[in-house]
């Protein structure tokens, strides 16, 4: 790929690259484009990619901990679009980085989302997540996918599209709570409280039950 020299130093002798240039290279790749380091370094890209190549530093897919987002849906067993709404609304942790020219993605730390799953228990369920998959793993994390599978066993039967109406018009509408709820429809307690949350999820992104 040609790399477009205009508006960088484009002098041909060459510049030694100096220690604290160095120290700035590997502090800011992977978080901004090429182009963008060059800029700062008022250096040619080429000049820049070459380095970061002598260098040997990471790769823009190589986080070493971090999963990609489409990975990590996939592992909840959620929509991408799912965890964007947690980003948006609920503080989900993650990093962003961007590739080598320009195109940017998002990265999920494991440890930093088991703490936050920790405190969004209503949202997740730990029954869809395979042991041993995310590490190192909580010590309650067992706990609440027993606890997520005996809801799921005793609620077996899908919601329909006007229970949901319903958990919706009776929490938001009656102001009643979820024993009254699940009393009303015949379902576990928490199985009502986290249906209603997936509402709120899928509602926000805009996804059809």
């Amino acid at each position: 790929m040609s790399l477009v020299k205009e508006n960088y130093q484009t002098n041909s002798k060459y510049r030694k690259w100096t220690k604290k240039e160095e120290e700035k290279l590997a502090s800011i790749y992977g978080t901004k484009s090429i182009y963008s380091i060059a800029r700062i370094l008022n250096r040619n890209p080429s000049g820049v990619l070459n380095k970061i190549k002598r260098m040997k530093l990471s790769s823009s897919n190589e986080y070493q901990g971090l999963i990609n987002v489409t990975q990590f849906s996939k592992i909840l067993n959620v929509h991408t679009s799912t965890i964007n709404v947690w980003i948006k609304n609920r503080e989900f942790p993650y990093t962003r980085r961007v590739t080598t020219f320009k195109h940017s993605y998002i990265l999920i730390d494991v440890d930093e989302f088991w703490e936050w799953a920790e405190r969004n228990k209503d949202v997740v369920d730990f029954s869809k997540i395979q042991p041993q998959i995310l590490l190192p793993e909580p010590e309650w994390f067992q706990v609440e996918r027993e606890n997520d599978k005996r809801m799921c066993r005793k609620g077996k039967r899908y919601y329909t599209k006007e229970e949901d109406d319903l958990i919706w018009e009776l929490f938001y509408e009656e102001n009643l709570s979820y024993k009254k709820i699940s009393q009303k429809l015949d379902r576990p307690e928490g199985s009502v409280s986290k249906r209603l949350s997936r509402l709120r999820i899928k509602r926000d992104a805009g996804i059809a039950n």
